[in-house]
C-alpha cells in the first residue's frame, strides 16, 4: 500500500482524459458501423445510391427550431443565477444553504421558463401576421 501512493497521478489522468476518450471513440465507432449498416441494407433492397445521398441531404436540411438553445440557454443562465442568489443568501443571510440554493435555482429556471414562453409566443405571433 505505501507503493501505491505513486499511482495515484497516474489514475486520476487515467480517469479525466483516457476513459472520456475510450467511451467517445467507442460511441463514434458504433455510429459509422451502424450507418454502414442502414446503406448495406438499402442497397440490398435496391436502392439507388443517389436515393440514399438525397436521403442524407434531406434529413441533414430539416428545419431546425432555432428557439431551442435559446431556452437551453436560458435555463443555464437560470441555473447560474440561481446559484448566484442562493450563495448570496446563505452568506449574508446565514440561510441553510441547501434550501436557499435549490429555491433559488428553481425560481429562476421557472422565471427562465416564462421568459422563453413570451419570447418565443411573440416570435411566432409575428410570423403568423406576416403570412
Amino acid at each position: 500500500m505505501e507503493n501505491a501512493e505513486h499511482l495515484i497521478p497516474f489514475v486520476g489522468i487515467f480517469a479525466i482524459f483516457i476513459l472520456p476518450a475510450i467511451v467517445l471513440g467507442i460511441i463514434f465507432f458504433n455510429y459509422h458501423k451502424n450507418k454502414s449498416r442502414e446503406r448495406m441494407a438499402m442497397i440490398e433492397k435496391g436502392m439507388d445510391l443517389t436515393e440514399i445521398y438525397r436521403l442524407e441531404a434531406e434529413s441533414k436540411n430539416r428545419k431546425v427550431d432555432r428557439t431551442d438553445g435559446l431556452q437551453k440557454g436560458m435555463i443555464a443562465a437560470g441555473v447560474g443565477l440561481g446559484l448566484f442568489v442562493g450563495n448570496l443568501f446563505k452568506n449574508i443571510h446565514g440561510f441553510n444553504s441547501g434550501v436557499t440554493m435549490g429555491a433559488s435555482i428553481a425560481f429562476f429556471v421557472g422565471m427562465a421558463f416564462i421568459l422563453h414562453y413570451i419570447i418565443v409566443g411573440r416570435k411566432k405571433q409575428k410570423e403568423e401576421q406576416d403570412q
